[in-house]
Order: C-alpha cells, then structure tokens, then sequence
C-alpha cells in the first residue's frame, strides 16, 4: 500500500456507525451517523480518493486501523453518552 492511500474503515457502537477515512496511518476524516452512512458516504466526494476499505470501496482493507477507528467511534459514543447524562 502506498503511503498516500486513503483507507476508509467502517465500524458499529451500538447504535452508533463511523466510517474513519486516514491517508499515511493518520485520520484525515470521520463520518458518523445511523442507518445510511454508508450510502450518505458513497454520494460525496471523498470516496473517490478511497483506495482501501472493509466494506466495498476500493481493494479490500482488514489491517491495524480497524481497531484504531473502532476505539476512536467508543471514545465519541462514551463522550456523547456522558454529555446527554448533564442534561
């Protein structure tokens, strides 16, 4: 893999989906949402610099940012879930 790639990776927290996109092993963008993220995602204009993923787009992905994007969406979810408990 060329160090320019972008790897997009799709994770599931819970209810939660993310969909981290990182170029040379850093994250460059994130998308979140429910239902539809992946369609939402394929409509815009970064898929089109996508060259690796683990759900379709570009040549297939299964390596170490797997588990960095699956710990990044936890982190947010807990954060989501702890600034709902203030209000």
């Amino acid at each position: 893999m060329k160090s320019g790639s972008r790897v997009a990776i799709l994770v599931k927290v819970g209810e939660l989906k993310g969909i981290c996109v990182f170029r040379a092993g850093y994250l460059e963008h994130l998308f979140l949402g429910g239902e539809g993220l992946v369609e939402e995602f394929k409509r815009g204009k970064v898929v089109k610099e996508v060259n690796f993923s683990n759900f379709g787009t570009g040549n297939q992905y299964d390596g170490e940012l797997v588990q960095e994007c699956q710990r990044i969406v936890e982190l947010i979810k807990e954060k989501l879930k702890k600034e709902e408990r203030k209000e």
